[in-house]
Formats: structure tokens, C-alpha cells, sequence
């Protein structure tokens, strides 16, 4: 594939990913340790980030390397789609909260959610 090709689709999904978790370029120059004009350049094509800065946004937005550099399928999209169809607001706000949140945060958050439903389960064997 030639590389004016692959930017085109890389800063298409790029943009999508930014939108999905309601993102700035700054905001995620930051957590990439990059200039804001690297991600400006990935955001518009002109250039492409090196795969170290590929598998950190992928980390980031979990998310799998094709999905940032392959064009969609469609079905991908739609249960996508039917999934945030079936989130309310406040399932969206936390999930869009836990995103934008740093690695720390989200391990303790993953952790009491863990051990909230160890606890559960306790409970209900011993009940």
C-alpha cells in the first residue's frame, strides 16, 4: 500500500478513535509524550507515527493495531453501534471517564471492580 494511502487511513481512523473517546490532539500528545504538531501531522496524513507510538495508542484507545491502520469492516461498526445503543448516558460518561483516565487510575478502578465482585459472589454463596 503506498504510504499517502496508508496516512489517508491511518489519520481517518486516527480522528475516529479521538472522536470515540472525545479526545483533543493535546490531550493525547500528553499521555504519548509527543509534540502537539506529531499528532497534528498523524491527524491530517501528512505523516505516520513509529509502531512504538502506534502500540501506545492502541493501549490508549483500546484498541488492536488494525484498527488503526486497516479501514473497518462494516460489522465491527454496527455492534458497535447496538452496544452504545444499549449503554445510558451514565454507563457512557463512566466508560468515556475511565478512558481519558491515566494507567494508575484505570488498574484501581479494574481492582475494586474486581474485588466489588468477589465480594459479590461471596454473598451470594453465603446467602
Amino acid at each position: 500500500m503506498p504510504e499517502r494511502e496508508f496516512n489517508k487511513i491511518f489519520s481517518e481512523r486516527l480522528r475516529y478513535f479521538l472522536n470515540k473517546y472525545e479526545m483533543t490532539q493535546l490531550e493525547l500528545s500528553k499521555r504519548l509524550g509527543v509534540g502537539t504538531t506529531s499528532v497534528y501531522n498523524w491527524t491530517n496524513g501528512i505523516k505516520t507515527p513509529r509502531m512504538d507510538k502506534v502500540d501506545a495508542m492502541c493501549q490508549i484507545f483500546h484498541c488492536r493495531r488494525s484498527d488503526l491502520m486497516e479501514e473497518p469492516k462494516q460489522e465491527s461498526q454496527t455492534d458497535d453501534n447496538e452496544l452504545m445503543m444499549q449503554v445510558s448516558p451514565l454507563e457512557k460518561n463512566i466508560i468515556i471517564e475511565y478512558r481519558r483516565s491515566d494507567d494508575i487510575t484505570q488498574a484501581m478502578v479494574l481492582r475494586a471492580l474486581s474485588l466489588e465482585e468477589t465480594e459479590e459472589q461471596e454473598n451470594f454463596y453465603a446467602g
